[in-house]
């Protein structure tokens, strides 16, 4: 554990602090920006904040909602995983960078930055549950017992979230399905994450703002090249709801696309003729 755990953080170093910011420069002050937030303009800036802001640090560190993530891991294999806190270390990383963060989606489980955290207690669990018998009887069944009222009633919780999303969500289905039966099949176009499934037969499709923005640090795209597929972009899916970009729709009026469909908080603009 103790190894791997090692390894992966000097692969992340690697990564993030060398390869990464070489092949695409503006990498770097974009996750740093999103990392650090309002702490500074820098990892020396953070690690300067920690040290002159302990308590607050740690407020943040573990905070309700970081608890109930670490508790959640923790509950899906049954406490097994404590039986090997070994093997946990190679969780350490991936969690500490998430719980260090400012950005909102790395102390969400919706996102995929918890991904190897808990595949990480995963494996933990596995190495635990060989070692059950090494526990007394009856704690086991105590322990056993208690998982399994507190897993049925996460599963209970979600499963009303869940519902709640779908309710929610649903009356605004009809409006959003016009919005794709209006964009042909070999259409250009940008639309929000949520139309991406929906869109993906598309000529070409790019994750609104993409292509109204200078650069795109997920990528390896230049700006000649976003210039480019803006250029030829024919339809833009438009929902200030579903966007943290609003004000991108004061480019698309500018560079001439009309709406041609509004449908709820939604509204389909159209490259001009001839574009």
């Amino acid at each position: 554990g103790a190894i791997l755990a090692i390894s992966t953080a000097t692969l992340a170093v690697f990564l993030n602090g060398i390869l990464l910011p070489r092949l695409w420069p503006s990498t770097r002050d974009h996750y740093t920006e999103r990392f650090v937030g309002d702490r500074g303009d820098s990892l020396v800036d953070l690690a300067r904040y920690i040290v002159n802001n302990p308590l607050t640090m740690l407020e943040e560190v573990f905070s309700q909602a970081n608890l109930g993530i670490l508790a959640l891991l923790v509950l899906t294999t049954g406490g097994l995983c404590l039986l090997a806190p070994r093997w946990l270390i190679v969780a350490v990383p991936s969690v500490g960078l998430n719980l260090l963060s400012v950005y909102e989606g790395q102390h969400r489980l919706t996102y995929q930055y918890w991904l190897v955290p808990v595949t990480a207690v995963a494996i933990a669990g596995a190495v635990g549950a060989q070692r059950v018998g090494l526990v007394p009887a009856v704690m086991r069944r105590s322990v056993v017992v208690a998982v399994g009222i507190g897993l049925a009633a996460g599963s209970v919780w979600t499963l009303a979230a869940t519902s709640q999303d779908i309710r929610d969500v649903w009356p605004l289905r009809r409006d959003r399905l016009a919005i794709v039966a209006a964009i042909p099949p070999q259409a250009s176009v940008s639309a929000p994450l949520h139309y991406l499934s929906k869109l993906a037969e598309r000529h070409d499709l790019y994750t609104f703002p993409v292509p109204f923005v200078e650069s795109v640090p997920e990528s390896e795209w230049s700006p000649t090249q976003i210039a480019a597929a803006r250029e030829t972009l024919e339809y833009v899916v438009f929902d200030p709801t579903l966007t943290r970009s609003p004000e991108v729709v004061e480019d698309i009026v500018r560079l001439g696309f009309v709406p041609i469909l509004r449908r709820g908080t939604t509204v389909l603009y159209r490259s001009p003729v001839g574009r």
